[in-house]
């Protein structure tokens, strides 16, 4: 998103006249585009390498994991 809105104000110059209207549609819809056809979208190139790069999990895991799964519907008490 921050790329379309720099290329927008990459063709804007200090004194012109700027129907913003017009302008900010442009940018929307090239962001739109970008978002569900590009590829960063769920199913695009991007989305397979961030899903399929290797993590490491750096938090510790609570200690009611210990006591094994629950299976009971939490109530308020």
């Amino acid at each position: 998103m921050s790329e379309e809105i720099d290329r927008t104000l990459r063709r804007w110059s200090p004194g012109d006249h700027i129907d913003l209207h017009t302008e900010m549609k442009r940018t929307v819809r090239r962001i739109a585009i970008r978002s569900l056809f590009g590829d960063h979208h769920a199913h695009g190139p991007e989305s397979v390498r961030f899903y399929t790069k290797h993590k490491a999990v750096t938090q510790r895991w609570p200690s009611s994991i210990a006591a094994g799964a629950e299976f009971a519907m939490p109530t308020m008490k």
